[in-house]
């Protein structure tokens, strides 16, 4: 599962509710029917206007502006813009009011609703660098607390399984690490040996017998 971002209504009439953003989305928080999050039309809500503020989303990141509110936007209690009581929306450009990072713990309050921001970043794989899924994440952690895919799990399982050989098949030389020697079992001039490379290849309880040329 990719990188979200949570928004949850910890205050108001809404309270509870929990808005979830997987992929990049550009929205307005308002009580206008376009809106989304959208709050009532109701008496409690006129404080907010229809087109209150605007979140540009692009998991993890967020980022907030006001959208020329009649009453401002506030994150963390700070006034992030409002417009002027004298002023018609029609009359706001909206390079007036700068845009906001979020991060996770952040509030933003519109009127008596605020919401919390919640961040979630992919998990991944401390090996192949691959996304991992938030819903079971415990299943992929290691004691040491990282994380490692299923894939790179069983292929840590199967080397951890396989004992290196340690000697030459063919003269009995002490074989090095190099994946070439361990795979074949022989060292590097035995491998340039034709006839060495045929014994390497033929059972155990045949090679005793005479080889001719």
């Amino acid at each position: 599962m990719p990188a979200k971002v949570v928004l949850e209504v910890t205050e108001g009439k809404l309270k509870g509710k929990k808005y979830k953003f997987l992929e990049r989305t550009t929205c307005i928080i308002g009580r206008g029917v376009d809106c989304s999050p959208r709050l009532p039309d109701d008496d409690e809500h006129r404080t907010i206007s229809r087109h209150h503020c605007l979140l540009d989303i692009n998991p993890p990141g967020i980022r907030i502006k006001d959208f020329g509110s009649l009453n401002g936007t506030y994150v963390n209690g700070m006034k992030i813009g409002q417009r002027q009581k004298t002023q018609d929306i029609n009359e706001i450009s909206q390079l007036e009011f700068p845009e906001y990072d979020l991060k996770k713990g952040d509030e933003i309050k519109l009127g008596s609703t605020v919401f919390k921001v919640k961040t979630y970043e992919s998990p991944t794989c401390s090996i192949c660098g691959s996304d991992l899924p938030f819903d079971n994440i415990a299943e992929y952690k290691t004691k040491d607390g990282s994380y490692i895919c299923r894939t790179c799990t069983e292929n840590k399982t199967l080397k951890d399984t396989v004992t290196p050989l340690t000697k030459c098949t063919g003269c009995g030389k002490t074989l090095g690490k190099d994946s070439v020697e361990q795979s074949s079992g022989l060292c590097t001039v035995c491998r340039d040996d034709p006839m060495q490379v045929v014994k390497s290849l033929v059972p155990a309880e045949e090679k005793d017998k005479d080889w001719v040329v």
